[in-house]
């Protein structure tokens, strides 16, 4: 189970246990607003991934062998998925999140990365041109 989909369940079963109407309307906007900041920073943290990668790829004249030989000249550090808490997935021409259902799916891209439905894993494709 991704770490964020966790977390936003034990916020919502705490506040259904909370008798106050106001806990529980208030408590569900904050969910969903906790949730679209972690898909932003999931892509964000690809951005990141990605950019290096070309980078790397420009003043090297390959790809990087993984994601490691980034750091620290291209990045400071290898941040893991804010969203599913895993590792970052890497081939050359794509870096990749394991998404929403938490599956690694070798990145293989799902329908709308930006849309929690479906399987598939959020991936940025790498072009340098």
């Amino acid at each position: 189970l991704p770490a964020t989909e966790s977390l936003a369940r034990d916020i919502e079963r705490r506040a259904s246990e909370d008798r106050n109407p106001m806990v529980k309307r208030l408590i569900s906007g904050l969910t969903s607003a906790y949730r679209r900041e972690a898909i932003v920073l999931m892509h964000t943290t690809l951005l990141r991934a990605a950019v290096a990668v070309a980078w790397y790829e420009a003043e090297q004249g390959k790809p990087p062998a993984k994601l490691e030989d980034l750091v620290p000249k291209y990045l400071p550090k290898l941040e893991p998925c804010p969203y599913s808490g895993k590792p970052l997935g890497y081939a050359p021409g794509k870096v990749w999140s394991a998404g929403f259902d938490g599956v690694d799916d070798g990145g293989a891209p799902m329908a709308d990365p930006w849309r929690e439905e479906g399987t598939g894993d959020v991936v940025w494709t790498v072009k340098r041109k």
